[in-house]
């Protein structure tokens, strides 16, 4: 059990230069830290409520002095902040208010404990660990919300494949490159890649085949549609997705279609499930009912889990303990309102996640969660 001596919080600045919150604890022991709150752009209706960071700093100072009142463990802490919270979405005091603090007292009490961040998250979680290092998922052409170009689809995914990370991170490096010498002057989307306009929404896949036969090395890509954002008919989606699964062989397909159609879901699963991942992002909001449901209706193969969509550290393990339980591929991933805090690759690493999704491999707030990752593995 520790106690807090000393909660405050700040404004910075995320990746796309929006107001973000920042939060600064200190325990009895001297120990302290700070983390900051990622932002999303395009969200699930069913994600936690985030209050407008100014509104966030102030829920902060109004909630220190209670949580300065008493001993705390992980559990113990973030079931006073629901109870202070005092709502089903959050909308008390915030999602980021609670997972900021969360995350804080999660790396306070790791040095605390002198552990690294990663080992403290797992002696917390009880679930099954995964038996392979993650596959990283990397997003070089961003469309959708995240880009001014007419591309539908919000993600278009490069998964090198490589024996450890430390390759992998370099051979997602070297594709990078290289894609960029093919798309010389292309402007960059929210999440760090290229954002020109294309001929179509299959370009992207084609480019990505022929760049790949120009570098060393192995990889898979793949596709986070944010169907929910997209205004085309189920139908004609479905057949422009099996058509990325037969001329490219796509390995991962996130978010086909809206974040209601379960349904829609588990049929293409059923079609493509074999050798395409279907995960699960605004569809289960790390949420474990909307978990449930999709699990009942055999819609997912795969999950997307971002911490700030539930609010809290514990609750993101029980989704990951629950994932995992279901069989499904657990894939960790960032926001595209993103900070320099690497909270998410220790959390990746800590259950052993099949995949971590932090951006193109070359903006300072996503690639130091790509090199926090390397770094535990060597260190291990």
């Amino acid at each position: 059990m520790s106690k807090i001596e000393q909660l405050t919080a700040s404004l910075s600045s995320d990746s796309r230069r929006q107001l973000t919150l920042e939060v600064r604890l200190v325990l009895y022991d001297g120990s302290q830290a700070v983390a900051s709150v990622p932002q999303g752009k395009s969200t699930g209706q069913c994600e936690a409520v985030s209050l407008p960071p100014a509104k966030a700093v102030d829920a902060i100072s109004r909630i220190s002095n209670n949580l300065k009142a008493s001993d705390f463990d992980q559990a113990s802490l973030e079931q006073r902040l629901l109870e202070l919270d005092g709502t089903a979405n959050k909308s008390g005091l915030g999602a980021n208010t609670t997972l900021g603090i969360s995350m804080a007292f999660a790396r306070a009490s790791s040095l605390s404990q002198k552990l690294d961040l990663w080992q403290y998250l797992r002696n917390l979680y009880s679930g099954k660990i995964g038996s392979g290092r993650p596959r990283l998922y990397m997003n070089m052409i961003n469309g959708g919300r995240h880009a001014n170009n007419d591309l539908r689809f919000q993600e278009y995914l490069v998964t090198p494949i490589q024996d450890s990370l430390s390759s992998s991170l370099q051979a997602g490096k070297n594709f990078f490159e290289a894609l960029s010498n093919h798309l010389t002057g292309a402007p960059i989307g929210d999440e760090g890649g290229f954002a020109p306009q294309f001929k179509s929404d299959l370009e992207p896949l084609q480019i990505y085949v022929d760049v790949a036969k120009t570098v060393e090395g192995d990889f898979e890509f793949g596709i986070d549609a944010a169907g929910s954002n997209i205004d085309n008919g189920p139908n004609r989606l479905y057949q422009t997705y099996q058509q990325m699964a037969k001329q490219f062989n796509i390995s991962y397909l996130e978010d086909p279609f809206g974040e209601d159609d379960f349904q829609l879901f588990a049929k293409l699963k059923a079609q493509l499930g074999d050798k395409t991942l279907i995960v699960g992002d605004d569809l289960t909001t790390t949420n474990l009912e909307r978990m449930r449901t999709a699990y009942e209706r055999d819609s997912l193969s795969g999950i997307i889990i971002k911490p700030n969509q539930i609010g809290t550290v514990g609750e993101s393990l029980a989704a990951i303990k629950q994932a995992r339980e279901y069989g499904w591929a657990v894939i960790v991933s960032h926001r595209s309102g993103e900070t320099m805090d690497d909270f998410i690759a220790d959390l990746a690493w800590a259950v052993m996640a099949d995949g971590a999704k932090f951006g193109a491999p070359l903006p300072k707030e996503r690639l130091v969660k790509y090199e926090r990752l390397v770094a535990i593995e060597s260190a291990t």
